[in-house]
């Protein structure tokens, strides 16, 4: 066989040996084509030629073309093109329909409806009560996008109608049965609102943003745009805060108003473990001493969408425990244990000493005097987090950091 391909403005010619399908490699996306084809006979003449036209599909939208915007004022009224959008149509005999452009472009009118801004709007209505499809283009990561638009009713206010359209993502625009049903807008008022859709439920990643119709009762939408969600903020200041042979305390500062983060601690000598949180304080238990880890966090928003990873936060354990034991010079003439600590802590140094607890501000939140080497300070009313302990001994000053949980 003999192929002759032309679009792009370029004309290739194939050959090809035997029956079945032929593969096409090498085209331009979103680009018109027509495939001409011809037999070659044993005596090396031509058979009639039988040709075919069609049209590549667009790349899926990314990151980088957000937000996708589309107003519908550069289009005719009627039936108008738009690359890489497909209308698709059930009809009444089973069959199907599909154009490569957009159905129902009104102006503004007084039996159909008004444009949100300019003339021209989109009527979403599928004519005779078969289902019928308004595809985007593709859409890469489909989970963080949002689909807005205004909407009103087609044909006026009217109470008794159903006044609907189904939003969904399909993985084909050409099968119906690709569509999952992401939310749905119901108005009987001929005045217009703004649909918000996000697609966090949807577990693909690329996808076709479909707008479906299944009654004559349709919607006018107008001033649409995708655009991206962007991922919960990533947390700062990670930072070590107690370590010693068998555990550490690592912290870190939320970059919005997440409560949910993912903790994953790793080593050379063994897989990372991953842990979710409600605090913004984590401590580690059972590590191995004189190891050296990594550890680094995520937020997770309430839509599970998790941030970039933080900045890593490397540390080693020590040989011995030694956050609770005598004071030493090595320590600061000062220990503190436990830490982090729940209900109580103690507090030993190596003379009477004034204790004060700071908030992470410098204000003082209460302020002990011992009349010995140690205290133990009840912090039963003291709110979680993260606080500075300052004692004054001997006219020697020492700052520590301490966890409350």
């Amino acid at each position: 066989y003999r192929v002759a391909l032309t679009g792009g403005g370029v004309t290739r010619t194939l050959s090809h040996t035997g029956t079945g399908a032929i593969t096409l490699t090498g085209l331009i996306p979103s680009t018109d084509y027509v495939a001409t084809i011809s037999t070659i006979c044993a005596d090396s003449t031509m058979s009639n030629e039988v040709s075919c036209e069609f049209r590549t599909m667009c790349m899926p939208l990314t990151y980088a073309d957000m937000p996708y915007s589309l107003d519908f004022e550069s289009h005719p009224a009627g039936d108008a093109e738009e690359p890489c959008w497909r209308y698709y149509k059930v009809l009444a005999d089973g069959s199907t329909m599909v154009e490569p452009y957009l159905v129902q472009i009104v102006e503004n009118d007084a039996l159909l409806s008004s444009a949100q801004s300019g003339i021209h709007a989109l009527v979403v209505a599928s004519g005779s009560n078969t289902p019928t499809y308004w595809v985007l283009p593709a859409v890469d990561s489909v989970a963080y996008r949002e689909l807005e638009f205004g909407y009103r009713t087609a044909w006026g206010a009217h109470s008794s109608f159903n006044y609907r359209a189904d939003i969904g993502v399909m993985t084909d625009p050409l099968d119906p049965s690709t569509f999952v049903l992401v939310d749905s807008i119901v108005s009987v008022a001929d005045t217009y609102q703004t649909a918000h859709v996000q697609f966090y439920t949807y577990t693909g990643n690329c996808g076709y943003i479909a707008i479906r119709n299944l009654s004559d009762s349709g919607l006018t939408i107008d001033d649409l745009t995708v655009s991206t969600i962007a991922p919960p903020p990533t947390p700062s200041g990670l930072e070590l805060v107690a370590v010693d042979s068998l555990t550490a305390t690592v912290m870190w500062q939320p970059g919005g108003e997440e409560e949910l983060w993912m903790v994953e601690l790793s080593c050379a000598d063994t897989l990372a473990t991953q842990t979710f949180t409600q605090s913004n304080i984590q401590t580690f238990n059972n590590l191995v001493p004189l190891t050296h880890y990594t550890v680094r966090v995520a937020a997770v928003d309430k839509h599970n969408r998790m941030s970039e990873w933080s900045q890593p936060l490397e540390f080693t354990t020590l040989d011995t425990i030694h956050t609770i034991g005598v004071p030493t010079a090595e320590d600061g003439g000062v220990a503190i244990y436990p830490n982090p600590a729940h209900g109580s802590v103690t507090i030993e140094a190596t003379s009477p000493a004034t204790v004060t607890l700071l908030s992470l501000n410098g204000r003082a939140v209460n302020t002990w005097t011992t009349e010995s080497n140690s205290i133990t300070i009840d912090l039963s009313a003291v709110p979680q987090g993260a606080y500075f302990v300052k004692v004054v001994s001997r006219g020697s000053v020492s700052v520590r950091k301490l966890i409350v949980k």
